[in-house]
Parts: C-alpha cells; structure tokens; sequence
C-alpha cells in the first residue's frame, strides 16, 4: 500500500503539474473519503488490501514460477486500474 500511495500521488501530481514535495489531501485515503466512504472504512479497506496481497505473496512462494509470475503480472494491471481509476478526472470534476 505504501507503495500504490507514493506511485499514485506522484504519477497525480507530475500530471497536474504540481510540485511531488507539497502536502495535499491527494493520498489514497483522502481519495477514498472522496468516494464516500468514511473514515473507519476508508482505512479497513486499506488494511485489508495490504492483508489480501501480503497473503498472496506468501501463498505464491510454493506455487511454480509461471503461476507466481503471471499472478504477479494480473496484480500489477490490477494496481494500475486502481491507480488510474483513482487519478481519473472524471471521478473529481
């Protein structure tokens, strides 16, 4: 999550034009609250997410390579629809 939360405020911000070092109310959990959820939830959500792949990661450690990697690639594309559906204008206009 850490991670998901740096890449998305960075990638938001380089797009707007605003500088990366400023503090804003664009993290994850702001953008969450945004969506309607409240606060409790917003963060139990993140938790969760960080459970679900934490978990994951090590179910795939005695799975073969293919499995482990293509897992890994969905994962991925998954993060960037996240990211991108969270960064869309259209969502905050």
């Amino acid at each position: 999550m850490p991670i998901f939360d740096a890449t998305l405020v960075i990638v938001s911000r380089l797009r707007r034009k605003q500088p990366i070092y400023a503090a804003a109310r664009d993290h994850t959990y702001h953008r969450l609250l945004r969506l309607g959820l409240d606060s409790n939830r917003a963060v139990l959500a993140m938790h969760f997410a960080a459970l679900l792949i934490g978990s994951l990661a090590f179910v795939l450690l005695s799975q073969s390579p293919l499995v482990a990697n293509s897992t890994f690639v969905l994962l991925a594309l998954a993060g960037c629809w996240a990211l991108a559906f969270l960064d869309s204008d259209k969502l905050w206009q």
